[in-house]
């Protein structure tokens, strides 16, 4: 049975080491939040009955494209 010894960083490796410990948890975070939906208002004031009968139906079309996981656009 063949025992080695442990596993030695070089200074090198070491310094390496130390800031992949400090980065890889920020990556992860920064991806993770990639993925998060981004929530805002939208606030829309119309002065007309007429811009009600195309803009209702606009925006809830908006809202399905963005509620299945597109921009919207």
């Amino acid at each position: 049975m063949r025992k080695s010894q442990p596993l030695r960083f070089t200074p090198q490796g070491e310094i390496l080491l130390q800031l992949a410990n400090q980065v890889l948890p920020q990556i992860a975070s920064a991806l993770q939040a990639c993925h998060e939906p981004q929530q805002t208002k939208l606030r829309i004031a119309i002065e007309c009955h007429s811009c009600i009968q195309w803009l209702t139906p606009a925006l809830e079309n908006f809202r399905q494209k963005v509620a299945a996981g597109g921009n919207g656009l």
